[in-house]
């Protein structure tokens, strides 16, 4: 026997890291005194995030770092948590356990379908290995080949969750 079972878009998770993934480096090159203030709203993400509606941060990047960058992207909204180096006790993306913190932190669990928005292609390793949906953003189209840990690449973030919106999922369970 057969079983499908249809999942709606409340069962995927969004999971995005912050610098060069939800902002272009390409238009904000410089990270001087001049980086906020630079940092602007994005219609076109702020309208594919209200429809993705489970998004998450995890970044490298510190709370306030953070916390300026939403402010002034007028995202914080849009987001249901927040995972930031200052909770991971020393250690980094791809370490782990800044990953197992999120986990934690965002409360999410193997049933759910995690797509991990990434500029840096070895911070998706660890998500990989986690069962999440591992989606490269390659702003500058330097990857030559994907990696396996890779299951997307695009060269922007509006791209990217426009596919993962419009992907359907459905779970086979065969059972004897």
């Amino acid at each position: 026997m057969e079983i499908i079972i249809k999942c709606n878009i409340y069962m995927k998770k969004f999971i995005f890291d912050l610098d060069d993934t939800l902002y272009s480096p390409i238009e904000h090159e410089s990270r001087d005194k001049d980086f906020y203030k630079n940092l602007k709203k994005d219609k076109r993400l702020t309208d594919l995030l209200k429809k993705t509606k489970e998004n998450y941060i995890f970044t490298n990047g510190n709370k306030y770092h953070m916390e300026e960058c939403i402010k002034r992207m007028k995202l914080k909204s849009l987001f249901k948590g927040y995972s930031y180096s200052d909770l991971f006790r020393g250690k980094y993306k791809p370490h782990i356990l800044p990953y197992i913190i999120t986990l934690e932190r965002f409360k999410l669990n193997k049933n759910d379908f995690i797509f991990y928005f990434e500029d840096l292609a070895d911070n998706l390793k660890t998500g990989k290995k986690l069962g999440w949906i591992t989606i490269f953003i390659d702003h500058e189209n330097k990857m030559r080949q994907k990696p396996k840990y890779i299951d997307m690449v695009f060269n922007n973030i509006y791209d990217a969750i426009e596919t993962c919106l419009s992907l359907k999922i459905s779970i086979t369970k065969n059972s004897n």
